[in-house]
């Protein structure tokens, strides 16, 4: 189980353009199998993108060093989603 900050990021295929992004379920979902509490995601990268055929979800999670003041943002950078 991941310690600590996260960072999560994820590609969400969905079957049609009628649902919001919204990554809350899979974050919930992954709460007490990835990590103990989705409150240790600190930086959230999400995308949209149609997929008929297969809806799914592509996740990244990563364990950050984060500084809760904000003075080092500039060397917060989330995944890059390909």
């Amino acid at each position: 189980m991941l310690e600590g900050d996260l960072a999560f990021s994820a590609a969400i295929y969905y079957p049609s353009r009628r649902q919001d992004l919204d990554p809350s379920v899979i974050l919930d979902a992954l709460q007490g199998l990835v990590y103990e509490n989705d409150r240790q995601v600190k930086v959230i990268s999400c995308a949209r993108f149609l997929d008929k055929i297969s809806p799914r979800a592509e996740v990244i999670i990563e364990e950050i060093d984060f500084d809760e003041d904000g003075d080092d943002v500039e060397g917060l950078t989330p995944p890059i989603i390909n």
